[in-house]
């Protein structure tokens, strides 16, 4: 890994939530770039489920944190990038279940990632279809 990288990891207390998810995510995406999926998914996991710190007496100004019991909306970018790794790894099972996860908390597949589904066998906008009855009709 680049020496860069490693030093912006050790600085990741100066950073605010949203260039965090992004360093993470840049950095899943140079492994992505180099053909090391693993590495990269990981990196995307990470920044896709990077949570706000707990507050402290401190942070008078920042605004209160979510439900600690309601689930954190995923980094929708990182998401996507785990949904054309999975693809570009030829996992369809994975691939299928993320996408439902995207499909819940964001709805239609951008264009680029589900052409990449598409290569895999999957049929995005047919999945994101039927979720939409189910939703409707109130079993999913």
């Amino acid at each position: 890994m680049n020496y860069e990288w490693d030093e912006a990891k050790k600085r990741t207390d100066s950073l605010s939530l949203c260039c965090h998810r992004d360093c993470l995510n840049n950095i899943g995406w140079d492994h992505y770039l180099r053909g090391e999926y693993e590495q990269a998914i990981g990196w995307f996991e990470h920044a896709c489920h990077l949570k706000q710190p707990p507050m402290q007496d401190d942070d008078e100004n920042r605004p209160d944190s979510a439900d600690e019991d309601e689930p954190a909306v995923p980094y929708r970018l990182a998401l996507e990038n785990i949904l054309l790794t999975l693809a570009k790894m030829g996992r369809l099972t994975e691939a299928s279940a993320r996408l439902q996860e995207y499909h819940r908390w964001f709805g239609r597949l951008p264009s680029y990632e589900l052409l990449a589904l598409e290569k895999l066998g999957l049929r995005p906008d047919v999945i994101y279809i039927r979720f939409c009855i189910e939703k409707y009709e109130g079993i999913g």
